[in-house]
C-alpha cells in the first residue's frame, strides 16, 4: 500500500472539502466527488462500489439530476454537507461491502459499523476516525482490499483501516496492540469492543462457553487498549 493523492488516470485529486452529491439512479448508488487541483474543482467523477471488490470510478455530468436538461432517466441527487464527503463515500463502501451479511442475532451486519461509527463521532473523533469506524471490518470480512480503498481515499483513513485490520498469522492480542498504536485505530476498536460487548448481538450464542471465552478476551483487550472494559448500550 504506497502513498496516494487519490488521483486518477486522468489526473486530478478528490476534493474532499468540497461539495460531493448522494446520486440514486433506481438500486445504483454513487456519490459524485469533486476533482482538481489547487486551483479548484475541473470536473466531477462517480464512485460506485462494485460487488467484486473495486471501486469504480468515472467522470460524471450533474447537470441531468438538477433539471437543466431532460433528466427523465436520470435518478435523484442529495448534497452532502461540506466536508462530510469523505465519511458518506466510507458509510456507501461499508454498505455495499456488507450488504447480506447478518451477525449473531440475526441483524442486518451494516448496523454494527454504523454503530460504531456514530460511537467515535460522539466521543470527538474526526472525519478520518468516523470513515475508518465505517470500514473497520471491511478488508477482513468482504472483498474489498486496501489497495482499492486507496485508489479513492486519503491515505491517513486507509492507514487507519489497516491498523483495524488483523493481519494474517498475527495473534489477537498482537493485533490490538498494534491497533493501540495509532490514537484513531484505538478510538475505532475500543468502539468496536464496547459493542461486541453486548450480549444482545450474540443471539443463541450468548450463554455458550465460546462467548464467555470471548468475552473475558475482549476484557483483556479492552486491558491493553487502557480502556474501561464493559458493553456499551447507547443508541446510534
Amino acid at each position: 500500500m504506497g502513498e496516494n493523492d487519490n488521483k486518477n488516470t486522468n489526473g486530478g485529486s478528490i476534493l474532499w472539502e468540497g461539495q460531493c452529491f448522494a446520486l440514486e439512479d433506481g438500486d445504483t448508488k454513487r456519490l459524485a466527488v469533486p476533482v482538481g487541483d489547487e486551483d479548484g474543482a475541473d470536473h466531477y467523477e462517480a464512485l460506485t462500489p462494485q460487488p467484486c471488490g473495486t471501486i469504480r470510478r468515472e467522470r460524471v455530468s450533474l447537470v441531468p439530476y438538477f433539471g437543466l436538461e431532460d433528466s427523465e432517466e436520470y435518478g435523484a441527487a442529495r448534497a452532502i454537507p461540506r466536508g462530510r464527503g469523505m465519511v458518506e463515500a466510507a458509510r456507501m463502501i461499508a454498505e455495499a461491502a456488507h450488504e447480506g451479511q447478518v451477525d449473531m442475532a440475526g441483524a442486518p451486519y451494516i448496523e454494527h459499523p454504523a454503530f460504531v461509527a456514530a460511537r467515535v463521532r460522539d466521543l470527538g473523533g474526526d472525519t478520518t476516525a468516523i470513515a475508518a469506524a465505517w470500514l473497520h471490518d471491511v478488508v477482513e470480512d468482504t472483498p474489498f482490499t486496501l489497495d482499492a480503498l486507496s485508489a479513492v481515499l486519503p491515505d491517513d483513513v486507509v492507514r487507519t483501516v489497516d491498523a483495524l485490520t488483523r493481519r494474517s498469522g498475527e495473534s489477537y492480542l498482537d493485533y490490538v496492540s498494534r491497533a493501540g498504536a495509532n490514537d484513531r485505530a484505538r478510538l475505532v476498536k475500543v468502539c468496536d469492543l464496547a459493542h461486541n460487548m453486548d450480549a444482545s448481538r450474540l443471539g443463541p450464542m450468548a450463554s455458550s462457553a465460546e462467548t464467555a471465552s470471548r468475552m473475558e478476551r475482549y476484557r483483556e483487550a479492552m486491558r491493553i487498549l487502557g480502556a474501561a472494559p464493559g458493553p456499551y448500550h447507547g443508541h446510534s
